[in-house]
């Protein structure tokens, strides 16, 4: 059995600054500063297009191993 992981649905709010993300932290650091408190996030913006595979990497390399990414997807038809 794993261990439960624990994450939000996204990182990129501006209304969680100040508060979550300090004052004066850049957006482009929101998603490094997220990995460090949080194993796992949902990537909501799944279910309205597939991100590239160059725009996982980029996320990729600004978390630790082992963060997991969880997509929401949706099924029309």
């Amino acid at each position: 059995m794993s261990a439960p992981r624990v994450g939000t649905s996204g990182w990129s709010y501006p209304s969680w600054q100040p508060g979550f993300y300090p004052a004066g932290i850049d957006r482009s650091a929101f998603l490094s500063f997220y990995a460090e408190r949080f194993d796992a996030v949902e990537l909501n913006a799944t279910k309205y297009r597939l991100p590239s595979a160059e725009q996982f990497r980029r996320w990729a390399r600004q978390v630790p191993d082992g963060t997991r990414f969880e997509a929401e997807i949706a099924i029309v038809g």
